[in-house]
């Protein structure tokens, strides 16, 4: 990263957000983030000399300012609403030599909160991203037009080299190694339902980023999902159950799976196969959160959105901790260890140990309905 003066690297601006972050989810604090884009640093080199001098003397000692890349700063506010950042930005850019032209920035704030002029507001999720985390104004655009933005795409960094080459080798060998099966479950989709094989669906990945996850289809074409909304609106408010812990993550028994095979590619986790296609193409990973639909992030606690911290993955510390007899806040506390504690060894760990997890869930599960069998037969 160029050095222009006392400055912090990308690297430690981006851990300087991520626990800022974590403690406006916790406490609901307000912060924002100011991104001036200096452009190239080698080119420009006295812009980001003049800019740092100003900041310098404008600056509260709480304050941190960072790279956010080679081509923008970052000034993290603590304690500062939109309207605030907006101000600041002003007197900064104000303060800069006359004739000098001024960098453009965006102003990012979290907890997102409605600006007093902006007479459009809303949850964005026909777009590339799920907009979730906050808003941002880009004063390089005319007055009054309105861009959105996400606080956590600000320290994203990208995926480890070795977890991305393990993703990438994997997920080929996996795709070869189990090629027949796709061939039998196409078929055996096709010979009891009519309708495609594969079943798309928007789920919210990495930072927010919406993407499409593909499964074998189990279900019927055109199936109601209301049932399966309302079940993950429960869990995840906990609102069954021991209202203390909450209620197991078991999966909803949905009467409009397809006949014969339906049930048991779910059980299998055979349905999950495709999504080897989602981390060929680096929406997933072998291992990371288990990534969910738009609407069940509609129901999310903030602090909930730590799960996004990683990329989301077919298997995770979830599926091999207990899986069905944790809670969702179990799960989401499992996903964000996860996040922080990410290694080689730790995936590797993971990936051995998901097929004996397969294997005890299946098994736990027959043990259940020939309990059940038993009860309604002495009955």
């Amino acid at each position: 990263m160029p050095q222009i003066s006392t400055i912090c690297s990308r690297e430690e601006f981006s851990c300087i957000l991520k626990r800022e972050l974590a403690r406006a989810e916790r406490t609901d604090q307000i912060f924002s983030v100011v991104d001036f884009d200096i452009g190239d640093v080698e080119v420009n080199s006295e812009l980001g000399k003049l800019l740092l001098r100003v900041l310098s003397k404008r600056l509260r000692s709480t304050d941190e300012v960072g790279w956010l890349d080679n081509y923008h700063i970052g000034v993290l506010l603590y304690n500062t609403p939109f309207e605030g950042a907006e101000i600041f930005s002003k007197t900064i850019l104000g303060l800069l030599p006359a004739g000098l032209p001024p960098p453009e920035y965006k102003i990012h704030t979290y907890p997102a909160e409605k600006p007093k002029d902006v007479s459009t507001y809303q949850r964005s999720e026909r777009k590339k991203s799920l907009r979730i985390f906050s808003y941002s104004r880009d004063t390089s655009k005319l007055e009054g037009t309105k861009a959105f933005g996400q606080m956590k795409t600000l320290y994203f960094l990208a995926m480890p080299k070795w977890k991305r080459l393990l993703d990438i080798v994997g997920a080929l060998f996996l795709l070869i190694l189990f090629s027949p099966l796709f061939v039998l479950a196409a078929l055996m989709i096709r010979s009891v339902s009519s309708g495609p094989v594969f079943f798309r669906q928007v789920r919210v990945g990495y930072g927010g980023q919406v993407f499409t996850l593909y499964k074998f289809r189990t279900m019927k074409v055109n199936a109601d999902s209301s049932a399966h909304r309302k079940h993950l609106s429960e869990l995840i408010r906990g609102g069954f159950g021991d209202k203390e812990r909450g209620t197991p993550m078991v999966k909803l028994d949905d009467p409009q799976v397809i006949p014969l095979f339906g049930r048991i590619m779910r059980a299998t986790c055979i349905d999950e196969l495709p999504q080897l296609i989602n981390v060929f193409l680096g929406d997933m990973s072998l291992v990371g959160p288990r990534p969910p639909i738009p609407y069940e992030v509609e129901e999310y606690a903030s602090w909930y959105r730590g799960r996004f911290d990683a990329v989301p993955g077919m298997t995770g510390l979830w599926q091999v901790s207990g899986k069905n007899r944790l809670t969702f806040k179990d799960m989401a506390r499992l996903d964000i260890r996860y996040a922080r504690q990410m290694s080689f060894a730790l995936d590797l760990k993971i990936l051995l140990s998901t097929p004996l997890a397969i294997f005890y869930e299946i098994k736990d599960r027959r043990r259940k309905k020939q309990s059940l069998a038993k009860g309604v037969d002495s009955a």
